[in-house]
């Protein structure tokens, strides 16, 4: 057995912080080529950088590439012409020899229109490494938006990850459970069910005496830890709003409440497209949630 067994182990699964927005939103650019694994190269890199001062040897940060982590050096020079395409990390030249100079996190999610930042979430080495990487880091960014309902076509505004990719990634882990989520309208009586089929939701039924509907699931991610929010964080996010904000882009409004409070404050931001805003029932159900769906149609 070789002498740096021991060390190696303890490397690959040695836990790094990531922003698995930035990665994947790289990873599905079209004009890139190679652009997660640009954006992994420069997560490795912010670790590397343990002054935080945002510049690295380039010297010593690729003989760790290349004799710790085992990536050959073809494999390097393609990644790190990613990132320097995608504009992460920029190469300069010092009185004390070749740098990369990494982008901030602000910088990142301007150069890749990233609407809003999540907690960082841990992943080891290895599964960033891995084949399975990508599968991995969809649960990464699943885990700060677990707990609720979430369309996956509202997971494709934000990462970028197509909804069939979306189902593709989930069957590749098993970190990811879908729970099925059901809303009732008591607003409306069973005999309009064709009608609600035609118009509203087709994929209406009658439960109970009530019409009732599927909406979108709600995710749970087991064994992946998220950081609590930093200051950092905020500042990153205060600063995205206020230029999104200013250029229209961007508007949150929320669908699914978890009580009356929030329900009160989803009133008064509701989006007037909506029909529908949803109050989570009270109680229990087995293997799946139930909603409330409170109308505002005229």
């Amino acid at each position: 057995m070789p002498l740096n067994y021991t060390k190696s182990v303890k490397l690959f699964n040695r836990q790094i912080f990531v922003y698995s927005e930035i990665i994947l939103k790289a990873l599905y650019r079209s004009d890139v080529k190679n652009g997660g694994n640009g954006a992994r190269l420069y997560f490795l890199a912010k670790d590397w950088d343990q002054s935080k001062r945002g510049s690295i040897l380039e010297d010593d940060f690729r003989s760790y590439i290349a004799n710790d982590l085992k990536i050959a050096d073809w494999n390097y020079r393609r990644w790190i012409n990613s990132a320097i395409e995608i504009g992460l990390i920029k190469k300069t030249i010092t009185p004390k020899g070749k740098k990369l100079m990494l982008a901030g996190y602000r910088k990142a999610c301007d150069l890749l229109e990233i609407n809003r930042l999540r907690p960082m979430q841990a992943i080891t080495i290895k599964d960033l490494l891995g084949k399975n990487w990508q599968a991995e880091l969809w649960a990464c960014f699943l885990v700060n938006y677990q707990g609720r309902p979430i369309a996956r076509q509202t997971l494709f505004n934000i990462s970028g990850v197509k909804k069939s990719t979306q189902r593709n990634l989930e069957k590749r882990t098993n970190k990811i459970k879908n729970i099925r989520n059901f809303a009732k309208d008591a607003s409306l009586d069973k005999s309009h069910l064709t009608g609600f089929r035609d118009h509203v939701r087709n994929n209406a039924f009658i439960n109970n005496n009530q019409i009732t509907f599927r909406i979108a699931d709600t995710k749970e991610v087991k064994g992946i830890q998220a950081k609590s929010k930093t200051s950092t964080l905020k500042h990153i996010n205060a600063f995205i709003r206020s230029s999104c904000i200013l250029a229209g882009k961007i508007k949150y409004s929320r669908l699914y409440c978890e009580n009356d409070k929030e329900l009160k404050i989803a009133e008064q931001n509701r989006d007037p497209y909506k029909n529908y805003l949803f109050l989570k029932a009270e109680g229990k159900q087995r293997g799946f949630n139930l909603y409330h769906a409170i109308s505002y149609a005229h």
